[in-house]
């Protein structure tokens, strides 16, 4: 009778030979869609020197995919106090002409209008209606920036960026304010 010796190379390929690959589930359908499409790019600005950077990532990866970016600004209503001849705050409708006229501008100077979808202005909590816009939409890829709060910073402030990535309906593509050495080319 002879005894059948295997090696240990030969028992972990076929122990790998018997796990479904990652492009397969038990239903057989990929994991991953053969070739990655992104048409539609969802851009949030804040008009900072982060969302300049972000929105110059999504020029490049636009330009990689033929794809066309829609810049959105988002305006939180601030709480206003009744103090009657002194108002703490613009009205809504002033306040969003003057943010639609920074949104445009920011547009203008930052961004070929060859990649350009178009603008959008929106009041509420920023998260939401960044996500709210990525269904209506129905964009490809959100590219936020964030600005690196940590500490009692990010517990006071929270992170409109962390909440995009919790509550998007695609994928999320986080650029930071400060690039890494090794970022830079």
């Amino acid at each position: 009778m002879k005894m059948k010796i295997q090696t240990t190379a030969k028992r972990k390929l076929i122990k790998k030979a018997a796990r479904p690959s990652a492009r397969t589930r038990k239903s057989g359908r990929a994991l991953l869609p053969p070739k990655l499409k992104i048409n539609k790019i969802l851009v949030p600005t804040d008009f900072s020197s982060a969302a300049k950077n972000a929105l110059a990532y999504a020029a490049d990866i636009a330009k990689q995919f033929g794809a066309k970016i829609t810049v959105l600004h988002v305006v939180e209503p601030m709480p206003t106090s009744d103090f009657g001849a002194y108002p703490l705050a613009l009205p809504l409708d002033e306040m969003m002409k003057e943010n639609k006229r920074s949104l445009d501008k920011f547009v203008r100077h930052e961004l070929d209008e060859k990649l350009l979808q178009g603008t959008r202005l929106a009041v509420g909590r920023p998260f939401r209606e960044i996500t709210a816009a990525a269904r209506s939409l129905n964009a490809d890829l959100i590219i936020i920036a964030t600005h690196g709060h940590t500490g009692l910073a990010h517990a006071i402030l929270g992170s409109t960026a962390e909440r995009v990535v919790r509550y998007s309906p695609c994928p999320v593509l986080t650029v930071r304010e400060k690039e890494n050495k090794s970022t830079k080319g």
